[in-house]
């Protein structure tokens, strides 16, 4: 694939403010030459792994039949572009059954970090740091009610899912979270958890802190013109151009949309107000399943705040926000993916998340 030159590239200017012996500041603009590479699939390595969707969003939650995993300390020295080597795992039957495995440090771990060695659908291994910390909006349930996590997502006490393992139930990095709720709170607040480990070796869930939201009600959704103008243009192209009205939802009546590496999720708002309407205008549509995803953990409290917002103000749009790796995770299969992110054209790991999410997305008629 070529590369095209950087000669010519348009500038960009930048402007400061400058004052001399404490005058009248003046403007001063300098200009910067923004390179321009051009990627296309040639660049992608061929032996990249990319994530096949999964049927539905339940698919994805659930534990992969047969997944295996081992457990292991990040050794000192380790870093970013190192290889881990480890043992050949018993009864391997993937195409590296009986050899040894050359795994990449993951990019978010560190010397002395808990990772998961985990095996694909396909056989193949990889590095994954372990889940150590998690937050999650507080279902309806009562104080004395066991609340069970499984691929990020929390099952309210009506809903019964087969557990994985005894200790309660998977999440996706291969920890488990079993959650009694205590006495004195309520529906709607927000709960940070964190596993601790014993003086035995072993780990459990401890209640780290817990955050008592504003009512729904009260809570503003962004919609400052830096959040609301190129999104709210995106969307309003996408219905000038009829491209919503072929839009199918599946055999539940469930329109499932994706927003790949959604960061904080400021869009949420306009975003529902768009889905609120397209789902009235599709009879076949019984309500909206929202699914964001995020590498960073960092946005747990603005979730729990859209999250809440959402509950409210569109309740037949159900919004799930959550952290996870799309270069290694599936999404749902999805009538609509939706992402914005100025990093997707640098190639490397971006081949497979973008990979990913058009896979994920269903042909309309």
């Amino acid at each position: 694939m070529a590369r095209a030159s950087t000669h010519g590239a348009p500038s960009r200017a930048s402007a400061g403010m400058a004052a001399a012996d404490g005058g009248t500041p003046r403007v001063v603009f300098n200009r910067i030459e923004v390179p321009r590479v051009v990627l296309t699939a040639d660049d992608a390595d061929p032996g990249l792994y990319v994530p096949s969707p999964r049927a539905s969003l339940e698919d994805c939650e659930a534990l992969a039949a047969g997944r295996r995993r081992m457990l292991l300390r990040a050794p000192p020295g380790v870093g970013p572009g190192s290889v881990l080597r480890l043992p050949p795992p018993a009864t391997s039957q993937g195409p590296q059954a009986g050899t040894a495995l050359e795994l990449e440090f993951p990019r978010n771990a560190a010397p002395g970090d808990a990772l998961f060695a985990l095996e694909r659908p396909d056989g193949t291994w990889r590095l994954q740091k372990r889940t150590d910390e998690f937050a999650f909006l507080l279902p309806d349930c009562k104080p004395g009610d066991t609340l069970r996590a499984r691929g990020l997502a929390i099952a309210p006490p009506n809903k019964e899912w087969a557990p994985v393992e005894d200790q309660g139930s998977e999440l996706i990095a291969g920890t488990f979270l079993s959650f009694l709720v205590p006495d004195d709170i309520g529906h709607g607040e927000l709960i940070s958890v964190r596993l601790v480990e014993g003086a035995d070796g072993g780990a459990a869930w401890a209640l780290e802190r817990l955050l008592a939201l504003p009512p729904a009600a009260n809570i503003a959704p962004p919609r400052s013109e830096p959040v609301r103008g190129p999104y709210a243009a995106a969307l309003g192209l996408l219905e000038r151009r009829g491209l919503l009205r072929h839009l199918v939802p599946d055999g539940d009546g469930v329109l499932q949309v994706n927003a790949p590496f959604c960061g904080r999720f400021q869009e949420h708002a306009l975003l529902a107000d768009l889905l609120s309407r397209l789902a009235a205008r599709l009879p076949s549509a019984r309500r909206v399943r929202l699914l964001g995803v995020e590498a960073s953990a960092e946005y747990y409290q603005e979730w729990a705040l859209a999250e809440k917002w959402m509950r409210e103000a569109h309740p037949r749009v159900e919004l799930s926000l959550r952290v996870g790796d799309l270069s290694e995770e599936a999404l749902p299969a999805a009538a609509l993916t939706i992402g914005l992110h100025p990093e997707v054209t640098k190639g490397g790991p971006w081949f497979a998340i973008v990979g990913s999410a058009v896979r994920s997305t269903r042909q309309s008629s």
